[in-house]
């Protein structure tokens, strides 16, 4: 990508403060809008004669069993719905924090902070395989002890489950506001695509960037942060990760499997979502249509005006690194 040549004429001043600000938080990339016309890398919204599509959101929520799976000394990893694509986590250990890391026999590590005595939910989200759990206890600062370690061999019914369910990213409930929103948006939707396309250009015009929490959050003021995607809602703003949260709790309520993606788009650690569209399968990236044009887009830079494929071009700068 030949990052000097989009650096130019007006766009210099917007492009430094992004970076300023997004270097440390991340950002959806990814979303569609009305329209037809099919280009590489996209799908046509649904034609107008098809029959609108249930809107009934179906919200699936993990539960512990209230069997002990694995325990030792403060940590009970739940396992009996692996089938389902999520295991249940809880520290009830003495120390303030804990980190769980998740892996698939040789693929990438997932970390996630621990809420002591709290039961979370987190995917299997690099498919079926052996997994390993290991559980580091908070001594001081940065610094983690290694107290607990298991392996689990996981098959699921569908390994497009685990992106239905909540869980400690994408965090949703029957009561959520932001699942009731969601099925009103697509109340006219005619196709899975017509029903990302209304949640999409719904939070492209209502939800604003938060300066001041990605300032908090670049600056490390907010160690742990996770979306609260109801706050998000009511307060019609937010950071990049709560777009992304946001809209990925709409659509897997909505029966749309949807990834939210953390990684890099050209230098930027950023995020976005891959949605699942049944006659297509996995659609990694959803081009914006204005009536004219397609275009690659993201909610952060739509709402300025900007597109983001100034930036990353037409996606091929996309590298994925973790998904939830």
């Amino acid at each position: 990508m030949k990052w000097r040549a989009m650096i130019r004429g007006g766009r210099r001043l917007l492009w430094i403060i992004f970076i300023a600000v997004l270097l440390s938080v991340v950002t959806l990339s990814g979303c569609g809008a009305d329209g037809s016309a099919k280009i590489p890398g996209t799908v046509a919204a649904s034609t107008p004669s098809a029959p609108p599509r249930d809107a009934t959101p179906v919200v699936k929520v993990p539960q512990a069993s209230g069997k002990v799976t694995k325990e030792t000394d403060g940590v009970m990893i739940d396992l009996p719905h692996t089938d389902q694509g999520y295991f249940m986590a809880r520290y009830s250990g003495s120390k303030a924090q804990a980190k769980l890391q998740v892996t698939r026999k040789g693929e990438q590590t997932n970390t996630y902070v621990l809420t002591p005595q709290k039961f979370d939910a987190f995917p299997f989200s690099q498919g079926n395989g052996t997994y390993s759990f290991v559980v580091y206890e908070q001594i001081a600062g940065d610094q983690y002890v290694q107290i607990f370690e298991t392996a689990y061999d996981v098959t699921m019914v569908d390994e497009k489950t685990p992106f239905l369910y909540a869980n400690q990213y994408v965090n949703f409930t029957a009561s959520s506001k932001a699942v009731a929103k969601g099925a009103e948006l697509v109340q006219a939707a005619r196709g899975e695509l017509d029903a990302v396309n209304a949640i999409c250009s719904y939070i492209i015009k209502n939800i604003k960037y938060d300066y001041d929490r990605a300032a908090d959050v670049q600056s490390k003021a907010l160690k742990v942060y996770l979306p609260d995607i109801d706050q998000v809602l009511a307060a019609q703003k937010g950071i990049c990760f709560d777009y992304a949260a946001l809209m990925a709790a709409m659509l897997r309520t909505q029966r749309i499997p949807t990834r939210l993606v953390i990684g890099y788009a050209g230098p930027l650690y950023h995020a976005w979502i891959d949605v699942y569209i049944h006659e297509v399968g996995w659609v990694n990236k959803i081009a914006y249509f204005d009536g004219k044009n397609w275009t690659l887009m993201d909610p952060t830079f739509a709402a300025s005006g900007v597109t983001l494929s100034e930036f990353v071009g037409e996606g091929s700068d996309y590298n994925p690194v973790y998904r939830y």
